[in-house]
């Protein structure tokens, strides 16, 4: 049997008593360790609720008008029109007061003109070199130039004594601003000339402060221009009022080769102008 030593035993012991019971100095820190691996992103959240919305805000002020377009190409005339228009016109105004007793001023402009050139007509007097112009023209172009039809006619007669003869035969309805007319059927006259009142024939002139101005006629161009004006009196035009008529005359005329004349007759005047069928046959000539 083995006999134990302790001797060896306990001097460990002993030893690492000692040892444990030693404090020696804390030594310098050691290097910085590498830094770690970033860690996986984390999931997207759920998204949240919309919010609601906010006020309409308040209209802004508006904005300044931009620039005018360019006009648009005119359209082609319809057919007949250049025609119906290429000999000029009469532009006429009357300043007065309408039957209803209201004043009124209205300009008409007569532009349309009949195929039949002796409507369009120049007489001069190869001897006297008087120059005689008959005129007649239509308000409007609606395809019928019968005698009852919205129309002027104007003849003009000059003189070497300056004191020219004028005549006119006038038929129009006049509009009014309220939508209402009344009709003008009137013969105007610078000189005596004889009138049928329905029993007797009897000369009389029926206007005042006649003038004619401007007036000039190129025989090369046929071109024919001048002004008139003159005052009606009240029982010798459709309104029963004093009436001032002015008017502007530009118009081609053509001088006939052998004679000419137009047949026809405007409607029959009233007591504005009931003109005997001699005398209204002689003003077409």
């Amino acid at each position: 049997m083995k006999t134990l030593t302790l001797k060896p035993l306990i001097v460990a012991l002993v030893a690492i008593v000692l040892l444990a019971g030693c404090k020696g100095d804390q030594g310098d820190p050691g290097p910085a360790g590498t830094d770690g691996t970033n860690g996986t992103n984390g999931k997207d959240g759920t998204n949240g609720t919309n919010g609601t919305n906010g006020k309409d805000g308040t209209n802004g002020t508006n904005g300044t008008d931009g620039t005018n377009g360019t006009d648009g190409t005119n359209g082609t005339n319809g057919l007949g029109f250049d025609a119906a228009t290429k000999n000029g016109n009469i532009v006429i105004t009357l300043s007065g007061t309408r039957p209803d007793d209201i004043a009124f001023t209205k300009t008409l402009d007569f532009k349309f003109s009949s195929s039949a050139l002796c409507y369009s007509q120049m007489s001069i007097d190869g001897e006297t070199d008087q120059e005689t112009s008959n005129i007649q023209r239509y308000l409007l172009f609606d395809n019928d130039t019968h005698a009852g039809d919205n129309y002027t006619s104007i003849r003009l007669q000059t003189t070497s004594e300056g004191n020219p003869y004028f005549d006119m035969n006038f038929t129009a309805d006049v509009t009014t601003s309220d939508f209402k007319y009344f009709t003008m059927n009137d013969y105007y006259t610078s000189y005596n000339q004889y009138y049928y009142d329905g029993e007797t024939y009897y000369y009389d002139t029926n206007f005042s402060d006649f003038s004619i101005t401007d007036y000039s006629y190129s025989s090369a161009t046929g071109q024919l221009k001048y002004k008139f004006s003159f005052e009606v009196f009240a029982d010798y035009n459709s309104t029963g009022f004093p009436l001032t008529v002015t008017g502007t005359v530009n118009t081609i005329v053509y001088q006939p080769i052998g004679a000419s004349y137009c047949s026809g007759e405007g409607r029959k005047s009233t007591k504005a102008g009931k003109v005997a069928k001699a005398v209204m046959k002689d003003l077409l000539h």
